[in-house]
């Protein structure tokens, strides 16, 4: 009698999905693709080279308890799920080494389900000591299964893995190669490597060099996936945040697709979240929830949001943590995004628009990238003053034609040739000011960067009435703020009334939100800030009143929440990676509030001139 090696309720769907019995088997009423008949045997056989998880069950090994080898109903999806790249963003110690070690011994087993006839994988690491973990437990499953020892090599020491170039590897009889690389500083240990299969990557989120993961994915061949594991750390500037915002959650994937990714070219990334919540008794009870409630200080501290529900927490003395910050992110289908950059030696422009669409997980809102044109232009159509001011209207004109009229307000953060210049552009909804559009440029000369703040100024006051402008006034901002002010051809926009510079290091009173001035309880005298702590005190009031909102542009929700500060003797300053895009909203805000031309303010509930 044949033996069952396949959980028999699976067993049974199976067949019943192709309307075959146990008997017409038996029978060999049951044909293949080639119309031969097929036994029982052989059909179990070919389940397993389909799904990991069932060849886990029908061959691996639990080293505890000698069982077969078993998953939990969060992990069968991930595990399954091999003809696409895949992240993890999850809790700590919920089974992510085990899925490793599972799909590897899988694709060694079956030749990554038949579809490869030399799988070669990689599996990475910051250190060499995170692989030990994951190559002990290969070997665990060798030593316990006398089949896939059969198809092992064995080194002269008698064991299954072996040194090449000081790194380990393991060969297979099946033409299956494993190697393991730990990352190190640059990621150099991956050249040499040519992968088809798996590509790994775990403790991914230690790694905050870019450089490595390029590295890694030039390791890649075309037919090769990636799968990246990590337990988030707060650190939202790190390539492994971008990973996780790129990917679609795998619920998201199988709405899109229910039959399968049948399109052109790579399927989407899709992410899963496994945290600990999901994993069953004793894993996880009440008792335990008391027990990581107690050792990371709260539900909401930073180490339970990582380490339990695989989240990202705030980094560490966050200007704008996410509990702040994320309320006011919202699908805003209107907002656009445009990137410009100049590249001065090969003479080109290139001009990147995209639009954002949220999608919506449980209670979380993030935004999908979809890029509407991408063009390039010579940088010569921007040699002449008037063919510059043209081409630069045309862009600006074709991207943001339907900004509407009304209050409409700006902030820019000026850079020089080799910084980025962020600008802004927010629209009033009765008392919330939303954002409306962003432009990025990077390359520009100042004439360039008066040219778009012209452009942009025409659509957002076309009648150049209100003092819709804030800027700062650094090193760039004073040469391009001078030049608007005072040169003729921008006289008519009338920039000196309507542009303002707010010093960040300057002094000013502390004020509300309607401008009024905050003074000290004991002496009652106004409190003194400097531009900077004024600007992002007023930004975090209108985040937490709820005043302001914010599109699912991914980079905003890295900025922001990554964005520190250190308490100084007498003021707090500011990290100053990453923060252009807030400078400017820093700049809009201290405008909407401060400037007194035209008597406007956002939040003010009179019209008293302040």
């Amino acid at each position: 009698m044949t033996d069952i090696i396949i959980p028999e309720p699976i067993l049974l769907d199976e067949l019943a999905k192709r309307g075959w019995g146990f008997e017409q088997m038996a029978n060999g009423c049951c044909l293949d693709a080639h119309g031969e008949p097929i036994t029982l045997d052989e059909f179990q056989l070919y389940l397993t080279t389909q799904r990991p998880s069932l060849f886990a069950a029908a061959y691996l090994t639990e080293p505890d308890t000698g069982e077969p080898y078993s998953f939990w109903d969060y992990q069968l999806p991930s595990v399954d799920y091999t003809h696409g790249d895949v992240v993890h963003e999850d809790g700590a110690e919920v089974g992510k080494t085990r899925e490793i070690a599972a799909l590897l011994c899988w694709s060694a087993f079956t030749g990554h389900g038949g579809r490869l006839r030399k799988p070669v994988h990689l599996v990475a690491a910051p250190l060499t000591s995170h692989l030990g973990e994951i190559s002990r437990a290969i070997e665990e499953q060798i030593d316990l299964n006398k089949d896939l020892q059969a198809i092992t090599k064995l080194t002269k020491g008698k064991r299954w893995m072996r040194y090449e170039n000081n790194h380990l590897l393991m060969e297979f009889n099946t033409n299956v190669w494993i190697f393991f690389r730990p990352a190190g500083s640059d990621g150099n240990a991956f050249r040499g490597v040519h992968a088809n299969g798996f590509c790994m990557f775990d403790e991914a989120t230690k790694i905050k060099n870019a450089i490595i993961f390029s590295e890694f994915h030039r390791a890649m061949k075309p037919e090769a996936t990636s799968r990246i594991y990590s337990v988030p750390d707060g650190d939202r500037s790190c390539e492994f945040f971008a990973m996780c915002q790129r990917a679609m959650a795998f619920d998201e994937f199988q709405r899109r697709y229910p039959d399968g990714y049948t399109g052109n070219g790579r399927p989407p990334a899709v992410r899963f979240n496994w945290p600990k919540t999901k994993m069953p008794d004793p894993f996880w009870n009440e008792d335990r929830r008391k027990y990581f409630v107690q050792l990371y200080g709260g539900s909401d501290s930073a180490g339970y949001v990582r380490n339990v529900l695989g989240g990202w927490g705030d980094a560490e003395s966050s200007v704008f943590p996410w509990a702040t910050f994320g309320p006011c992110v919202v699908d805003v289908p209107e907002y656009r995004r445009l990137k410009v950059m100049v590249d001065a030696k090969d003479g080109r422009v290139t001009l990147e628009l995209t639009r954002f669409d949220a999608v919506v997980e449980g209670n979380r809102v993030s935004g999908r990238e979809v890029v509407i044109w991408e063009r390039f232009e010579p940088l010569s159509n921007w040699e002449r003053q008037d063919d510059c001011r043209d081409s630069i209207e045309r862009i600006v004109f074709g991207a943001f034609a339907d900004m509407p009229r009304g209050d409409n307000y700006a902030g820019a953060d000026l850079g020089q040739t080799r910084d980025p210049t962020e600008i802004m552009v927010k629209i009033k909804r009765g008392d919330t000011l939303r954002m409306h559009s962003r432009i990025q440029i990077k390359g520009c000369e100042y004439r360039h960067q008066c040219e778009f703040i012209r452009a942009i100024d025409l659509l957002l006051d076309p009648d150049a009435e209100r003092a819709a402008w804030g800027a700062d006034p650094g090193n760039a901002g004073t040469v391009v703020i001078g030049m608007l002010a005072n040169e003729d051809r921008y006289q008519d926009r009338n920039f000196a009334m309507r542009l303002s510079g707010y010093a960040f290091g300057g002094g000013y009173d502390a004020v509300d939100l309607h401008g009024d001035v905050i003074t000290d309880e004991k002496s009652g005298k106004p409190i003194r800030q400097n531009g900077k702590e004024l600007s992002t005190d007023l930004l975090v009031m209108a985040m937490q009143k709820r005043r302001l909102q914010y599109p699912v542009d991914p980079e905003l929700s890295l900025y922001y929440p990554s964005h520190t500060y250190k308490q100084g003797p007498r003021y707090r300053t500011f990290a100053t990676v990453d923060d252009h895009v807030i400078d400017a909203d820093r700049q809009l805000m201290l405008n909407v509030v401060l400037n007194d031309y035209g008597q406007h303010d956002a939040f003010a509930c009179g019209a008293n001139k302040r």
